[in-house]
Parts: structure tokens; sequence; C-alpha cells
């Protein structure tokens, strides 16, 4: 193929060659005022010949090049977003006045993050997503609004009443020492039930009661989703 393509080239280069020669006698006929005629049929013979000499050259056409494919597109990826905020497997409790551990009222302002909620659904949530420990004042959870989700009960039974969900706003921590529930190693960690964070529903806010509703069950295991607080309906008060 290669030799074929080179004769070929040698070929044409020979015939370009001689059209040249005939072209510059037909000039010279022309400039000497002799056989006008017959320097005029040459010429007429010629032009043919003389537009494919003339005729540029693709580079696919030329002996010297080869046929080369464009590179491909650059493409770019990037992450995908979500339209809501952070989402975490949640386990849920409760606390307040009246449960079966003595607590007192949850709804006061001796809370950690310093205010209470009236009305509006309040909560403590886990350590590591309250980010301080006791006694270190306001974590950057602090009046924070989470839409929680319940799905099922602490054994992995479906809820008689799943899918409820209610927007809470954080106001008290619930510390890693002396509660497994809420002692996650980070956010990546997990409780017995398999939760990153552990919401406690303050009771006397009347968060417990409208999640966990007529369901019988005290702890539960859905989901928790950052949103923004025009989604909670309440007032915060110092």
């Amino acid at each position: 193929m290669l030799i074929l393509t080179r004769w070929r080239y040698q070929l044409d280069w020979w015939h370009d060659l001689h059209l040249r020669l005939d072209l510059r006698r037909a000039e010279s006929l022309l400039l000497s005022n002799v056989c006008k005629r017959q320097a005029l049929h040459l010429q007429l013979r010629l032009q043919p010949r003389l537009r494919r000499l003339v005729q540029p050259v693709s580079p696919s056409q030329s002996p010297s090049s080869s046929p080369t494919s464009a590179p491909p597109p650059a493409t770019s990826t990037s992450p995908a977003t979500s339209s809501g905020g952070l989402t975490y497997k949640a386990s849920f409790t409760h606390y307040g006045a009246g449960d079966s551990f003595g607590s007192p009222n949850c709804n006061t302002n001796t809370a950690a993050c310093f205010f209470y909620t009236y009305p509006g659904f309040s909560a403590a949530v886990s350590q590591n997503l309250y980010g301080a420990g006791p006694g270190q004042g306001q974590g950057p959870a602090c009046g924070t609004c989470w839409k929680l989700v319940g799905e099922t009960d602490s054994s992995g039974n479906a809820l008689s009443n799943a899918g409820t969900s209610i927007v809470v706003m954080i106001n008290n921590l619930c510390p890693a020492d002396g509660n497994p529930l809420c002692a996650q190693n980070g956010l990546s960690g997990t409780n017995q039930y398999g939760a990153n964070v552990n919401f406690d529903l303050c009771s006397d806010s009347g968060a417990s009661e409208a999640f966990f509703g007529n369901s019988g069950v005290g702890l539960a295991v859905g989901t928790a989703t950052q949103v923004d607080c025009s989604e909670w309906t309440g007032t915060i008060v110092h």
C-alpha cells in the first residue's frame, strides 16, 4: 500500500511538471506574438489541468499526512447535591416530667441551650450532633430544626403510624456519658439500634405525643433531616 501511494504521488508530480512547462510555452508564444491561434488552443487545453493543479489539497488527501481522530471532549463530574439538608439514621426517645426516670420539666430555660419553646416542639440531641459536652454551654446544634420521621420500633417492626413526621428545634443535650443511645463515636458511629444520632423528644413541649401518638412504643428508629426553621412552628423563650 505504501509503494502504491508513493508511485501515485510521483506520477502526479511528473504530470504537474509537464503542465507547468506547457503553460510557459503558451505564455512565450503569446508574448512573442507568434502562432497566437496555436497558443490559445494550448491554453484552453491546459485549463482543466491547471484548475486541478491549483486546487487546495485537504490533509486527508495528502500522501504525507495520515488521518487522526479528534480526542473526545472533556467531561467533568461533580458530586450530586441535595435540595434538603443533612440526613441521618436516628433513634427517638422521650423525656420530661412524669417519665420513668423522674426527670423534671424539660421545657425550661435550664436546658443546655438556655432557652425553651412555647409553643413549639423541642428535643435534646446526642452529644455527637450537639457539638459540645456537659457544662460547655451552647453547642452548634442549638436552635437548629430537624424533620423527624419514625419508621420502626426497637425490634425493627413497622410502627402503626410509620411515616408520621414532626419538626423539632434543638434546645438541649443528651450527654454521651451514661447514655448508650447518645454515645455514638462521631457522626459516623452508631448506637445499638444502628442510629447515627439520637433525638430525645421533650414531652413537656408536646413533641413526644405528636411523634409517637398511639403507636404504643417509647423508642423508634427512622430518619432525621435538617430543615430550615421556617418549617418549624413555635416561639423561642429565653
